[in-house]
């Protein structure tokens, strides 16, 4: 019984090595220098299934084997950088030369999805196209998709219900809180992102030490030197009407530029982009003249409860520089230059009836007004904002 089975162990496996192809052999490129890692696939002549493989070591030589009862064999050779070769053989132990061509292959498109929101300890990152629409013009426009932000009819951008802290631009406080300019002009298209940090404390000394539950947003584009900016021109008959917006601006890391000249008379009050929003430039005097009550004034029509360029008369020049450039040890030199020429007319009438028991008292109010605001702001700062000493001089203008 024993010799038997030995017997019968030895017949399989003769047959097993009867049956096995070895093949083996070289591939190299047309000058005949050995080409590595150089996939070696072999199928079966009558169908596409893979039965062996192997790879190409540093000297370009590869060896497997096949157990095939088939009597030919197709060999794939493939790679990145080569052009691939096939070659049908006889299904018999033998080695093989190959000889590769260099060939540049067009890799398949594909596009790699970011996460709409990130958040990265007190930062967190919207991404600005994954909440663009088709009609948003403005990042304005795109802040208003964005979970946990609002926008007040003035421009002023609220986080969780709270006015901002600061509003930069690629780190950078150009616009001392008057960031309507901005926000309102640049195209969407040129921010990658928008950062919201939250409990920013903007001074750095006082970082670690002065806990601060306001958020700043800071706005991070796409590249690194971005020129744009906003051009518009209107023009109407019949009554005579124009709206004119030209809006250029330039940043990079350590110098920025905006300028804006808008007019128009069609009810639009783009000195309203002159208003301070965020909380910490809030909490000083207002500069602009119609902000500041006087002992004397003007009685002035009520407005009616319908949008505001429904029944503003108005003929507007506005002109805004705004400057910034960061210098040698963290100094900045900012300059902020404001210019309004307004004129608005009010035309109103009221009427009062009182009804008494024995009479009605009926008298009429007209009211016909006209106002010209032409003034000139002008600020100056250099600041030093670092963790050992801060600095703040400013020189201001108004006229």
């Amino acid at each position: 019984m024993k010799f038997f089975i030995s017997f019968v162990f030895t017949i399989l496996f003769l047959q097993n090595l009867s049956g096995q192809t070895q093949l083996q052999g070289y591939v190299t490129d047309p000058e005949g220098e050995a080409l590595e890692d150089i996939n070696i696939l072999v199928y079966l002549s009558s169908s596409k299934v893979m039965v062996a493989f192997a790879v190409s070591n540093d000297k370009g030589y590869f060896q497997t084997k096949v157990n095939s009862a088939s009597d030919s064999l197709e060999i794939v050779l493939s790679s990145i950088h080569c052009r691939e070769e096939h070659r049908r053989i006889a299904n018999i132990s033998q080695t093989l030369q190959f000889e590769l061509e260099y060939d540049v292959k067009q890799l398949d498109a594909f596009t790699v999805m970011a996460r709409p929101i990130e958040r990265y300890g007190d930062t967190i990152t919207y991404l600005v196209s994954s909440f663009a629409g088709k009609e948003d013009r403005a990042i304005e426009d795109v802040l208003r998709r964005m979970p946990g932000i609002d926008i007040e009819p003035d421009g002023k951008i609220l986080y969780q219900g709270l006015p901002l802290q600061k509003f930069y631009v690629e780190g950078l406080d150009l616009m001392n809180g008057r960031y309507g300019v901005i926000s309102k002009n640049l195209p969407h298209g040129t921010v990658g992102a928008v950062e919201i940090l939250e409990n920013h404390q903007p001074l750095r000394i006082l970082k670690d030490r002065v806990y601060s539950q306001q958020a700043s947003l800071n706005l991070k584009l796409k590249k690194d030197i971005t020129s744009t900016g906003t051009a518009k021109l209107g023009v109407g008959i019949s009554p005579f009407l124009w709206d004119v917006n030209i809006t250029p601006m330039t940043f990079t890391k350590n110098f920025q530029i905006v300028t804006s000249y808008q007019t128009n008379n069609t009810g639009n009050d783009v000195s309203q982009q002159l208003k301070i929003l965020t909380l910490d430039e809030m909490l000083q005097n207002a500069d602009r003249p119609n902000e500041n009550p006087s002992i004397l004034n003007i009685q002035a029509a009520n407005a009616p409860q319908i949008e505001q360029n429904r029944y503003l008369d108005n003929k507007i020049h506005f002109f805004n520089f705004n400057g910034l450039l960061r210098m040698n040890r963290d100094f900045e030199l900012r300059s902020n230059l404001y210019y309004v020429n307004d004129q608005q007319q009010q035309q109103a009438s009221l009427k009062r009836s009182f009804y008494t028991p024995s009479d009605t008292l009926s008298f009429t109010e007209n009211i016909d007004n006209s106002f010209q605001n032409n003034y000139l702001i002008g600020e100056f700062t250099l600041s030093r904002n670092v963790k050992r000493n801060y600095l703040k001089n400013e020189l201001k203008i108004k006229s």
